[in-house]
Protein backbone atom coordinates (compact mmCIF):
# COMPACT_ATOMS: atom_id res chain seq x y z
CA UNK A 1 0.00 0.00 0.00
CA UNK A 2 1.67 3.36 -1.28
CA UNK A 3 1.08 6.88 0.64
CA UNK A 4 -1.52 8.63 1.14
CA UNK A 5 -1.79 11.75 -1.67
CA UNK A 6 -3.75 15.07 -2.63
CA UNK A 7 -3.76 14.36 -5.71
CA UNK A 8 -7.05 16.36 -7.66
CA UNK A 9 -9.93 18.54 -6.29
CA UNK A 10 -13.57 18.28 -7.75
CA UNK A 11 -14.41 21.94 -6.92
CA UNK A 12 -12.02 23.36 -9.43
CA UNK A 13 -13.20 24.32 -12.66
CA UNK A 14 -15.93 26.01 -14.91
CA UNK A 15 -18.63 26.16 -12.17
CA UNK A 16 -22.06 27.64 -13.11
CA UNK A 17 -24.04 28.96 -10.03
CA UNK A 18 -27.69 30.15 -9.33
CA UNK A 19 -28.94 31.75 -6.31
CA UNK A 20 -32.16 32.77 -4.77
CA UNK A 21 -32.68 34.61 -2.06
CA UNK A 22 -35.30 35.76 1.13
CA UNK A 23 -34.46 39.48 2.13
CA UNK A 24 -35.91 39.73 5.77
CA UNK A 25 -34.43 43.77 5.94
CA UNK A 26 -31.81 46.02 4.42
CA UNK A 27 -29.38 44.68 6.42
CA UNK A 28 -30.06 40.47 6.80
CA UNK A 29 -31.43 38.10 3.71
CA UNK A 30 -31.60 34.11 3.42
CA UNK A 31 -29.62 32.95 0.35
CA UNK A 32 -30.17 29.17 -1.32
CA UNK A 33 -27.98 27.95 -3.92
CA UNK A 34 -26.84 25.22 -6.57
CA UNK A 35 -23.50 24.82 -8.67
CA UNK A 36 -22.70 22.37 -10.69
CA UNK A 37 -18.51 21.40 -12.17
CA UNK A 38 -17.51 19.84 -15.05
CA UNK A 39 -14.34 18.42 -13.85
CA UNK A 40 -11.61 16.29 -15.81
CA UNK A 41 -8.32 15.50 -14.30
CA UNK A 42 -5.26 13.46 -15.36
CA UNK A 43 -2.71 12.51 -12.84
CA UNK A 44 0.03 11.39 -14.63
CA UNK A 45 2.80 9.94 -11.79
CA UNK A 46 5.56 9.51 -14.51
CA UNK A 47 7.57 6.90 -15.51
CA UNK A 48 10.40 4.95 -13.88
CA UNK A 49 13.06 2.34 -15.62
CA UNK A 50 14.13 -0.74 -14.32
CA UNK A 51 16.85 -2.64 -14.61
CA UNK A 52 19.40 -1.26 -16.01
CA UNK A 53 21.71 -2.98 -18.48
CA UNK A 54 26.14 -1.51 -17.88
CA UNK A 55 28.16 -1.84 -20.40
CA UNK A 56 32.04 -1.68 -19.50
CA UNK A 57 34.89 0.20 -21.90
CA UNK A 58 38.44 1.21 -21.78
CA UNK A 59 39.31 5.16 -22.11
CA UNK A 60 41.94 6.39 -21.11
CA UNK A 61 43.44 2.79 -19.78
CA UNK A 62 40.71 2.52 -17.19
CA UNK A 63 37.62 0.98 -17.31
CA UNK A 64 33.92 2.99 -17.67
CA UNK A 65 31.05 1.54 -17.32
CA UNK A 66 28.05 3.09 -18.92
CA UNK A 67 24.50 2.40 -17.33
CA UNK A 68 21.37 3.15 -19.53
CA UNK A 69 17.69 2.36 -19.22
CA UNK A 70 16.65 -1.38 -20.91
CA UNK A 71 12.45 -0.71 -20.28
CA UNK A 72 9.99 1.76 -18.57
CA UNK A 73 7.31 1.23 -16.32
CA UNK A 74 4.31 3.90 -16.90
CA UNK A 75 1.75 3.88 -14.40
CA UNK A 76 -1.26 6.43 -14.78
CA UNK A 77 -4.44 7.11 -12.73
CA UNK A 78 -7.15 9.41 -14.14
CA UNK A 79 -10.36 10.01 -12.44
CA UNK A 80 -13.48 11.77 -13.71
CA UNK A 81 -16.56 13.02 -11.89
CA UNK A 82 -19.16 15.25 -12.15
CA UNK A 83 -19.89 17.85 -9.31
CA UNK A 84 -22.70 19.56 -8.56
CA UNK A 85 -23.01 21.52 -4.72
CA UNK A 86 -26.25 22.86 -2.87
CA UNK A 87 -25.73 25.73 0.06
CA UNK A 88 -27.70 27.43 2.67
CA UNK A 89 -26.02 31.22 3.46
CA UNK A 90 -27.17 33.53 6.18
CA UNK A 91 -26.14 37.10 4.56
CA UNK A 92 -25.28 40.53 6.29
CA UNK A 93 -24.52 43.67 5.01
CA UNK A 94 -24.42 47.14 6.34
CA UNK A 95 -27.53 48.36 4.03
CA UNK A 96 -25.69 51.19 2.00
CA UNK A 97 -27.78 52.44 -1.03
CA UNK A 98 -24.85 52.41 -3.82
CA UNK A 99 -21.86 50.66 -2.13
CA UNK A 100 -22.76 47.76 0.17
CA UNK A 101 -20.13 45.20 1.52
CA UNK A 102 -21.59 41.74 2.71
CA UNK A 103 -20.47 38.38 4.45
CA UNK A 104 -22.31 35.13 3.79
CA UNK A 105 -21.84 32.45 6.20
CA UNK A 106 -23.53 28.87 5.90
CA UNK A 107 -23.36 24.92 5.36
CA UNK A 108 -22.47 23.26 1.77
CA UNK A 109 -24.01 20.15 0.68
CA UNK A 110 -21.19 18.22 -1.94
CA UNK A 111 -22.32 15.82 -4.47
CA UNK A 112 -20.30 13.54 -6.87
CA UNK A 113 -20.31 10.72 -9.22
CA UNK A 114 -16.85 9.30 -9.44
CA UNK A 115 -14.96 6.89 -11.47
CA UNK A 116 -11.48 6.18 -11.52
CA UNK A 117 -9.29 4.54 -14.17
CA UNK A 118 -4.96 3.39 -13.92
CA UNK A 119 -2.85 2.10 -16.58
CA UNK A 120 0.10 0.02 -16.17
CA UNK A 121 2.12 0.12 -19.10
CA UNK A 122 5.79 -1.65 -19.80
CA UNK A 123 7.67 -0.32 -22.80
CA UNK A 124 10.97 -1.51 -23.98
CA UNK A 125 13.64 1.25 -24.77
CA UNK A 126 16.77 -0.74 -26.12
CA UNK A 127 16.25 -1.17 -29.94
CA UNK A 128 19.17 -3.98 -29.50
CA UNK A 129 16.68 -6.45 -27.36
CA UNK A 130 14.18 -8.62 -29.05
CA UNK A 131 10.90 -7.13 -28.23
CA UNK A 132 11.89 -2.87 -28.95
CA UNK A 133 8.47 -1.97 -29.91
CA UNK A 134 6.80 1.74 -29.36
CA UNK A 135 3.94 0.71 -28.60
CA UNK A 136 3.53 -1.28 -24.83
CA UNK A 137 4.99 -4.54 -24.57
CA UNK A 138 2.61 -5.36 -21.68
CA UNK A 139 -0.31 -3.23 -20.69
CA UNK A 140 -2.89 -3.59 -17.69
CA UNK A 141 -6.39 -1.32 -17.26
CA UNK A 142 -8.10 -0.99 -13.89
CA UNK A 143 -10.85 0.47 -13.17
CA UNK A 144 -12.84 1.77 -10.01
CA UNK A 145 -16.21 1.23 -10.12
CA UNK A 146 -18.38 4.43 -10.01
CA UNK A 147 -20.27 5.92 -7.25
CA UNK A 148 -21.76 8.74 -5.60
CA UNK A 149 -20.22 10.39 -3.02
CA UNK A 150 -21.75 13.32 -0.38
CA UNK A 151 -20.04 15.68 1.78
CA UNK A 152 -21.31 18.11 4.02
CA UNK A 153 -19.07 21.40 5.16
CA UNK A 154 -19.16 25.41 5.46
CA UNK A 155 -19.82 27.45 2.90
CA UNK A 156 -19.10 31.91 2.95
CA UNK A 157 -17.91 34.88 1.12
CA UNK A 158 -16.88 38.51 1.64
CA UNK A 159 -18.45 40.41 -0.72
CA UNK A 160 -19.43 43.70 -2.65
CA UNK A 161 -22.67 45.11 -4.01
CA UNK A 162 -22.81 47.77 -6.21
CA UNK A 163 -27.08 48.99 -6.82
CA UNK A 164 -27.42 50.40 -9.76
CA UNK A 165 -31.13 50.48 -9.38
CA UNK A 166 -33.71 49.44 -6.86
CA UNK A 167 -34.06 46.47 -8.42
CA UNK A 168 -30.93 45.58 -10.39
CA UNK A 169 -26.94 45.10 -8.30
CA UNK A 170 -23.94 44.09 -9.71
CA UNK A 171 -21.75 41.83 -7.33
CA UNK A 172 -18.30 40.68 -6.50
CA UNK A 173 -17.67 38.53 -4.00
CA UNK A 174 -14.27 35.88 -2.57
CA UNK A 175 -16.11 33.21 -2.20
CA UNK A 176 -14.90 29.67 0.07
CA UNK A 177 -15.95 25.90 0.23
CA UNK A 178 -14.20 23.83 3.31
CA UNK A 179 -15.49 19.99 2.93
CA UNK A 180 -13.87 16.89 4.11
CA UNK A 181 -11.67 15.29 1.25
CA UNK A 182 -12.92 11.94 -0.49
CA UNK A 183 -10.31 9.23 -0.58
CA UNK A 184 -9.98 7.13 -3.58
CA UNK A 185 -8.53 3.69 -3.01
CA UNK A 186 -6.39 1.71 -5.80
CA UNK A 187 -6.43 -1.58 -4.00
CA UNK A 188 -10.51 -1.91 -4.71
CA UNK A 189 -9.79 -1.08 -8.70
CA UNK A 190 -11.24 -4.04 -10.95
CA UNK A 191 -8.94 -5.20 -13.55
CA UNK A 192 -10.98 -4.31 -16.77
CA UNK A 193 -8.48 -6.20 -19.39
CA UNK A 194 -4.92 -7.08 -20.29
CA UNK A 195 -2.83 -7.29 -23.57
CA UNK A 196 0.76 -8.06 -24.74
CA UNK A 197 3.44 -10.53 -24.18
CA UNK A 198 3.80 -10.85 -19.85
CA UNK A 199 6.99 -12.64 -20.55
CA UNK A 200 8.57 -10.14 -22.34
CA UNK A 201 7.45 -7.59 -20.09
CA UNK A 202 8.86 -10.17 -16.67
CA UNK A 203 12.04 -10.38 -18.60
CA UNK A 204 12.52 -6.49 -18.72
CA UNK A 205 11.77 -5.80 -15.08
CA UNK A 206 13.09 -9.18 -13.69
CA UNK A 207 9.51 -10.02 -11.89
CA UNK A 208 5.87 -9.82 -12.57
CA UNK A 209 4.69 -6.54 -13.28
CA UNK A 210 2.87 -4.41 -10.17
CA UNK A 211 0.79 -1.96 -10.40
CA UNK A 212 1.53 0.85 -7.84
CA UNK A 213 -0.99 1.02 -5.15
CA UNK A 214 -1.85 4.75 -3.62
CA UNK A 215 -4.76 6.15 -1.45
CA UNK A 216 -5.66 9.49 -3.31
CA UNK A 217 -7.25 12.29 -1.60
CA UNK A 218 -9.52 14.58 -3.77
CA UNK A 219 -11.02 17.03 -1.97
CA UNK A 220 -14.55 19.57 -2.99
CA UNK A 221 -13.29 22.74 -1.06
CA UNK A 222 -12.36 25.67 -3.40
CA UNK A 223 -11.95 29.38 -3.37
CA UNK A 224 -12.10 32.07 -5.48
CA UNK A 225 -13.52 35.31 -7.26
CA UNK A 226 -17.19 35.50 -8.03
CA UNK A 227 -18.74 38.41 -10.12
CA UNK A 228 -22.50 38.04 -11.28
CA UNK A 229 -25.68 39.92 -11.38
CA UNK A 230 -28.72 40.33 -9.01
CA UNK A 231 -31.96 40.70 -9.51
CA UNK A 232 -35.07 41.79 -7.15
CA UNK A 233 -38.25 40.68 -7.55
Amino acid sequence: MGTLRKSCSFGEGLQIELNLGYRFNRYLALEIGGMYVAYQNTDNLGAWSKPTRRDTTTQNGQGVVHTYSVGTINDVRSVDAQTGQLSLQLVAGLGFSRWDPYVKAGIGLAMANVQGAQRLSIYQNDPDLPFYETEPVYEEQYELPRKMVFRVGFVGAIGLNCHLSPRISLFAEWQFRVYKAHVLLWDQAVLQSVSGNAEAAEALVEAKPQRSIYNDLAGFGSHGLNLGLKIKF
